[in-house]
């Protein structure tokens, strides 16, 4: 049996990557405990890991007036002071019953520190784009809208290198293999990563807490809209898109999050709107998703093969998009100005133009699963066992 340790920060689309592999362990007779903030912590235990709820949040990256860098590194350096309140107590824990490996998000800052410290084999989970000597991700978010050269975003790195080093010097990342939820196909000059870094795709997700969904009986065209951010900096928005798509043609299925009781829209004939949907129930019978392109919505979408619109907030998401577009999966438009009109035209030139679903066909789909959670299972197998069979000294 295998004893695995996740460390995965507080963000749902990145606990959402991992629950695949932790259900696909457990089914395989292994132990994992799972190490995470109060905000993800319920989607954990629904999959039957040891849930180590400790107090880390990540605040919102988005406010009234959009994205901004200096609120970006205002939320994850409070994320750095949390972790450094926790770190003592989760390393004292992990240390007086070890696990065989480390299984640590890319984002939780010192997952490879705590494996240093502990002696024990570590694996990089990567939710999003993968980084190597040639592919910065975060380079390549400067035109979206990333200030790398923001004072506050400076602080928050020397914060969180500065923990990282208290707990120990971390190891040389070029050692640690690394496991990432999407395919090669859809990483960025993927031809770039060597065999360190695995790419096995998305899993399909179960539907938990969503709300049940049928398709309509008459067969009419399906558009998913799932867009939480878009009334925070845009309160029209969902208003905008009731006025966009009612007495049309579209079947039009709105998850609106927390807004669904403040919205004070009444859904139209052709309308379902609710605060949340199995998005692999609706996308099964989707014609097209309307989205903020975060990777696991896109994964999802890929997935399913249906054409995005994607309406991006934050840097990460406008560099999804620009990646999305490039390889002809799907249109991007800006929440900030677009119209009714303008709404309509983006869904319907993914139905009426056929390259969008030819490029789906023959590139994703199925093919978006790159091995999944059996591959990434399969690894952490093997590292758990190079674990074991550390002398204990080394521990």
């Amino acid at each position: 049996m295998t004893d695995a340790a996740f460390l995965v920060p507080p963000v749902a689309d990145h606990v959402r990557a991992t629950l695949p592999l932790v259900r696909e362990l457990i089914a395989r007779g292994h132990r994992v405990r799972y190490v995470t903030g109060p905000a993800t912590a319920e989607q954990v235990r629904h999959t039957g890991a040891e849930t180590i709820e400790l107090p880390l949040t990540i605040g919102p990256l988005v406010g009234e007036r959009g994205f901004s860098t200096d609120r970006m590194a205002e939320a994850l350096d409070g994320f750095v002071d949390d972790l450094r309140q926790a770190a003592p107590a989760l390393v004292a824990a992990l240390r007086s019953d070890p696990p065989d490996l480390i299984c640590h998000d890319a984002a939780f800052i010192v997952g490879a520190s705590v494996a240093a410290v502990l002696g024990l084999p570590d694996l990089r989970l990567v939710p999003g784009f993968a980084e190597n000597a040639r592919v910065s991700p975060a380079a390549r978010m400067a035109p979206y809208g990333l200030d790398r050269d923001n004072v506050r975003l400076a602080a928050y790195e020397r914060n969180a290198h500065l923990l990282g080093r208290q707990i120990a010097p971390p190891r040389d990342p070029a050692g640690t293999p690394s496991v990432v939820f999407i395919p090669r196909s859809f990483q960025i000059d993927g031809f770039t990563f060597d065999d360190s870094f695995t790419f096995v795709g998305p899993e399909p997700h179960p539907t938990g807490r969503d709300v049940a969904w049928t398709p309509p009986h008459d067969g009419t065209r399906v558009l998913y809209v799932a867009l939480h951010l878009a009334p925070v900096c845009r309160p029209d928005f969902l208003e905008l898109c009731v006025n966009a798509f009612t007495d049309t043609a579209w079947h039009v299925v709105m998850a609106v999050g927390r807004h669904v009781g403040s919205t004070g829209l009444s859904a139209p004939a052709n309308f379902e709107i609710a605060e949340r949907f199995a998005p692999g129930e609706v996308l099964r019978h989707a014609a097209v998703f309307m989205t903020h392109a975060g990777m696991s919505s896109l994964m999802d979408a890929l997935l399913a093969g249906v054409p995005v619109v994607a309406l991006p907030v934050t840097p990460e998401q406008r560099l999804n998009s620009a990646r999305l577009t490039e390889l002809g999966a799907g249109l991007a438009g800006d929440l900030s100005a677009v119209t009714a009109a303008g709404l309509r035209e983006l869904a319907g030139r993914l139905v009426v133009e056929p390259a969008f679903r030819r490029t789906l066909t023959r590139h994703f789909g199925r093919r978006t699963r790159t091995g999944g959670a059996s591959l990434t299972a399969d690894i952490v197998e093997r590292q758990g066992l190079a674990g074991r069979a550390r002398p204990s000294d080394a521990r």
